[in-house]
C-alpha cells in the first residue's frame, strides 16, 4: 500500500545499520508530516511508529497549550522540544535514538504567514518561523 511505502522510505535510515545506509546513499528523514481530519489516527500512528522503531517516548504537544501570552516564550518552548534530540545527535551522530515530537491541533497556531486574522502581535508568524 502507499502508506507502507511512505513509512518504509521515511524510516529506512533507522531500520538498517548506519554504515549500510551511508553505502546505499540513504539519508535520514528529518521530519514527517501527518495530516488529516480530527480522529483519523495521526497521533496513534505516530505513537505506533515510535514504539515499533524503539524510539524514545514521544512528546505529544497540544497546539493551543504551547501558545504563551509572553513574548518569546512560545518560541523558547519549541526550541526546548528539539534540544534533547539535537544534543544527542551532536554527541552520538548516526547512533542517536529516534525522537518523535507530535504537534496536535497545529491549526490552532499555524495560519498563513502575514495573515493577521485574530493575531495583531505577529506571534503566530514567529511560532511558525521557529518551526521552520
Amino acid at each position: 500500500s502507499e502508506m507502507n511505502t511512505i513509512v518504509r522510505r521515511a524510516l529506512a535510515s533507522r531500520l538498517y545499520p548506519p554504515a549500510l545506509t551511508r553505502e546505499l546513499g540513504i539519508s535520514p528523514v528529518r521530519g514527517m508530516l501527518l495530516y488529516g481530519p480530527p480522529g483519523c489516527g495521526k497521533t496513534l500512528l505516530a505513537r505506533e511508529i515510535s514504539r515499533a522503531m524503539g524510539a524514545r517516548e514521544p512528546k505529544i504537544v497540544n497546539g493551543p497549550e504551547m501558545m504563551s501570552k509572553y513574548v518569546g516564550e512560545s518560541e523558547a518552548f519549541i526550541r526546548s522540544l528539539f534540544a534533547e534530540a539535537e544534543l544527542e545527535q551532536a554527541s552520538e551522530g548516526d547512533e542517536s535514538a529516534l525522537h518523535v515530537i507530535v504537534f496536535d491541533e497545529m491549526d490552532a497556531f499555524t495560519r498563513e504567514r502575514g495573515s493577521l486574522s485574530g493575531d495583531t502581535s505577529g506571534i503566530r508568524d514567529s511560532v511558525v518561523n521557529q518551526l521552520l
